[in-house]
């Protein structure tokens, strides 16, 4: 058994003991403790030994260990799609009753690390919208661009807003009722997608500000879909002036990181001695806009999560 699926989000390792956790126990899972194999170590070979067999690992850590490897300060993984998962390796491990509530969690990295972790669906939700917005419109919204004069304008404004929570009980806002606040969103397509982006950006930068607790100068790696997303992260960029966002270059993270503990395991190396290609990322730079109209964006945008909560 390896540690990084055990120990994701199965509830079913107990990080402080290191042996099964209660649930596991009330499953009537084998008391022995788990027999741990570490994630880059053979356990076996098939093909009368031409064939090395590897534990695996799971899939975030997988994205995660190459940047573990390269990065060497203080640095943010934002591995996107369905779920965006923000993992910061410079967290101290110390849950708190509050965050199984909003989608705080730790993984455990290639190395048995506990990795504070945040999370929504934030692939989800630009999937619904986009399209809402292609059946409205009649057109393809992933072919709009950043255009700075209506991102301005949608911050200044403060007049639409798209607020969470589709899924109800997840992410950084489980109580908030997801719905569309203002009109503008239906009246042209490019401004919906800008305000669709913002959205998303905002819920980003809330569940990294509750992970980093507001540190400053933190490297923010996107990696996954929104890495292509220019409203996105630039929005985010936008909200975030005091980190550096960074757009992951390196095509398949995931699939690195496999194939480091893989090659460990053939070659019997440790991930550390392992030559790591370059990962490589862009600078994203802000929007152009007074950040007052920001902090009141932010502001009203939080105010309506609280006015559709659907919290008793």
């Amino acid at each position: 058994m390896e540690i990084t699926s055990l120990g994701c989000h199965t509830y079913l390792y107990d990080m402080v003991s290191g042996d099964w956790s209660s649930v596991a126990i009330g499953l009537e899972v084998p008391s022995r403790s788990p027999e741990i194999v570490e994630v880059w170590k053979a356990i076996g070979s098939l093909n009368q030994g031409k064939v090395c067999v590897t534990p695996g690992i799971h899939d975030s850590n997988a994205s995660l260990l190459p940047y573990i490897l390269r990065e060497k300060g203080d640095f943010v993984l934002a591995s996107t799609g369905t779920w965006c998962v923000f993992m910061y390796p410079s967290a101290e491990f110390s849950p708190s009753r509050d965050d199984v509530y909003r989608d705080v969690l730790y993984y455990l990295d290639a190395f048995g690390r506990p990795i504070k972790s945040a999370r929504f669906k934030c692939g989800h939700e630009f999937d619904h919208y986009v399209r809402v917005i292609r059946e409205h419109f009649g057109i393809n919204p992933l072919e709009i661009c950043l255009e700075e004069r209506v991102a301005v304008d949608t911050l200044k404004q403060r007049e639409s807003f798209i607020i969470p929570t589709l899924i109800p009980g997840s992410g950084q806002f489980p109580y908030s009722k997801g719905r569309i606040v203002g009109n503008k969103f239906f009246k042209d397509p490019v401004v919906a997608y800008h305000i669709l982006n913002l959205s998303l950006a905002v819920q980003s930068y809330h569940a990294l500000r509750i992970l980093t607790g507001g540190v400053r100068g933190t490297r923010i790696i996107v990696q996954g879909g929104f890495a292509k997303n220019d409203v996105y992260l630039a929005y985010l960029a936008t909200l975030m002036p005091d980190c550096e966002i960074v757009r992951a270059e390196y095509p398949e993270a995931t699939s690195l990181g496999a194939a480091i503990t893989a090659k460990c395991a053939l070659e019997e190396l440790k991930p550390e001695e392992v030559e790591v290609p370059e990962l490589g990322g862009a600078r994203i730079g802000p929007i152009s806009v007074d950040e007052r109209y920001v902090e009141e964006y932010v502001e009203e945008f939080l105010k309506l999560c609280r006015e559709g909560s659907t919290k008793s």
